[in-house]
Formats: C-alpha cells, sequence, structure tokens
C-alpha cells in the first residue's frame, strides 16, 4: 500500500522530528536532510520554523496551505524561495483516491504526492488558490452526494 503520513511536526527522511527550539539532536536531523517536510498551524510554523537552522541546498516542502511562498521563505532562509515547495493535500488523499496540489512543480515532491493519489502543479500562487477553492468545493460537493453540485 502507499505510504500514509501520519505524525506532526518535521519530517526528515524516514524520521519525523518535531522542530523544537534548542534540541540540538532534532536541529541536527533538519541540519543533515536534503528535504524537508513541514506540516503544522501556520501560528505554530510562524513560531517555530525561525527559530530553526536550514541549509541553502535543502529543498522545504510546506503543507501548510495558508501561508505564501514567500513567507515561508523568510522562515527558512537561507532556503531560497526557488527551493520552497507548497503541497495541499485535499480530504480524499487520506483514502489515496484525490489530488495533491503542488507549487511549483517539483519532480521529487510530485513523485512523493503520486503515492498518495494524484498531484497536479499549478503555474503560480493565484492558480494554486483557485485550485483549492474548485478541488475543495467539488470535494464537498460530492461527499454529500450532489450529482449535480448545486450546493
Amino acid at each position: 500500500p502507499p505510504p500514509t503520513l501520519k505524525c506532526n511536526g518535521f519530517a526528515t527522511g524516514e524520521r519525523c522530528t518535531y522542530g523544537v527550539s534548542g534540541d540540538s539532536a532534532r536541529q541536527e536531523r533538519i541540519l543533515t536532510a536534503a528535504r524537508c517536510l513541514t506540516f503544522s498551524t501556520p501560528k505554530v510554523a510562524e513560531a517555530v520554523l525561525p527559530t530553526l537552522v536550514f541549509r541553502a541546498g535543502q529543498t522545504v516542502v510546506t503543507l501548510i496551505a495558508t501561508v505564501s511562498t514567500e513567507t515561508i521563505a523568510s522562515w527558512v532562509a537561507p532556503v531560497p524561495i526557488t527551493s520552497v515547495v507548497r503541497a495541499v493535500p485535499l480530504p480524499p488523499v487520506a483514502r489515496q483516491d484525490g489530488a495533491t496540489l503542488v507549487y511549483p512543480d517539483h519532480p521529487g515532491v510530485m513523485h512523493l504526492f503520486c503515492c498518495l493519489g494524484q498531484s497536479v502543479s499549478a503555474r503560480n500562487e493565484d492558480e494554486l488558490a483557485a485550485m483549492q477553492l474548485l478541488l475543495l468545493l467539488l470535494t464537498f460537493c460530492s461527499g454529500r452526494g450532489d450529482a449535480d453540485l448545486s450546493c
């Protein structure tokens, strides 16, 4: 079966670690990871991410749907904005039956989320926001059984 992401915090490779300032072992795992996956509420991310140390060569994948790429990049500097990838798994992904929206297109991240359903890349953040709204509306309506989508 496809892999399931089940922890909150910061995933670095095969381990999940909670990004807590002052924990040197956790910080070391973040520094040595090629990719860091961040998922939390925006308030927690705003408080925690700037306290962690990242490397310029890392890719940071964020599942925080409501925070811009530019803001995340400012929290994880020196990681360049071109290495910050936003991923938005929609609710059906929990059943491996939906899409994860990705911006910007990143082959490794797209492949990761294909394991959980489908992955679709957006051309810009405005398109990502529009796709989120449209797909969430379709998910909501189809979950209610409205065949004509007249919510």
